[in-house]
């Protein structure tokens, strides 16, 4: 009860102040959040690349793992890279949500026209960048898959 009497005893300049830093906070968490997903887009298609490299030059130790297996193999890939991709991009839509809420705040604390709500990317592009995404990682796998 006492935390709810301090929070609406703070001054509006020191609110404000508050809610910018929570803004600026989730905002680094979305920009690292998003460094990462690149980083393992990059980790994903650069295994998939030495895969496909090395599986050209072995031919015949490749033989020895039935197709089937392979094909499980990249469709457990692709499948893993598309949910973890989806995860990142829905903890990257609640980072905005939540900043676009503590700058609305603000705005309204300092008497300025409100903003709107965030509603978050259409799902149609959202879909296109998984899409693209998961696409190159799709792509690679066929190619790895063809010398299987």
């Amino acid at each position: 009860m006492s935390d709810d009497k301090e929070r609406v005893a703070l001054h509006p300049k020191d609110r404000v102040e508050a809610y910018l830093k929570l803004y600026e906070r989730q905002m680094a968490h979305y920009e690292n959040t998003q460094g990462i997903e690149w980083k393992v887009n990059i980790g994903v298609w650069t295994l998939l690349a030495a895969a496909t490299v090395w599986a050209s030059d072995n031919t015949a130790t490749t033989t020895t793992i039935p197709a089937w297996g392979w094909w499980v193999a990249v469709l457990l890939v692709v499948a893993g890279h598309w949910l973890w991709l989806w995860l990142m991009h829905r903890s990257e839509e609640e980072d905005k949500k939540f900043w676009c809420q503590c700058r609305t705040e603000a705005w309204k604390i300092l008497g300025a026209a409100s903003l709107p709500a965030w509603e978050g990317r259409p799902w149609w592009k959202e879909a296109l960048w998984l899409i693209s995404e998961v696409g190159v990682t799709a792509a690679m796998a066929i190619v790895l898959l063809s010398f299987s």
